[in-house]
């Protein structure tokens, strides 16, 4: 007799924050060029952040939902949409769903197996083709992975 026990893996309460700051590049605020400083809250790397899913039910459904726009936090009117917020990711069969709201379905479990586990680097950048108010905007996306 076999007997396996596995144990839940912790919820991840951690917030990672990525800051794309053009304090010393600001003429370049809309022009597509890139943030002369990105950091990270978490212990990684410029603007990549780790992703990893486990599952043992079958498919898994990817999805984001955003808190609305990047909101000034001095002037909450002024605003950068999410659709300004882009990604990649380094596993094409672990793919980011939308900062801007969506909904990604991979494939992870060819054949009969029903145990996905898959890792990923997703990397994100600011598209800068928008010219907002000057400001510290913050706002957030949630990425959820379920088994329908």
């Amino acid at each position: 007799m076999w007997v396996l026990a596995l144990a839940p893996l912790p919820a991840n309460a951690t917030v990672d924050q990525l800051i794309f700051d053009y304090t010393t590049n600001g003429a370049d605020v809309g022009t597509g060029v890139a943030a002369a400083s990105i950091t990270n809250s978490a212990a990684f790397a410029g603007n990549a952040i780790p992703v990893r899913v486990l599952g043992n039910n079958g498919q898994i459904v990817l999805t984001s939902t955003n808190s609305g726009n990047l909101v000034n936090t001095v002037t909450p009117a002024d605003t950068i949409p999410f659709s300004q917020i882009t990604s990649a990711t380094s596993d094409p069969l672990l793919p980011v769903p939308s900062a801007s709201g969506g909904t990604a379905n991979p494939t992870f479990n060819a054949g009969s197996t029903k145990v996905t586990t898959r890792t990923a680097n997703w990397t994100f950048a600011y598209a800068n083709t928008v010219t907002p108010a000057a400001g510290t905007y913050d706002g957030r996306v949630t990425y959820t992975a379920s088994m329908p």
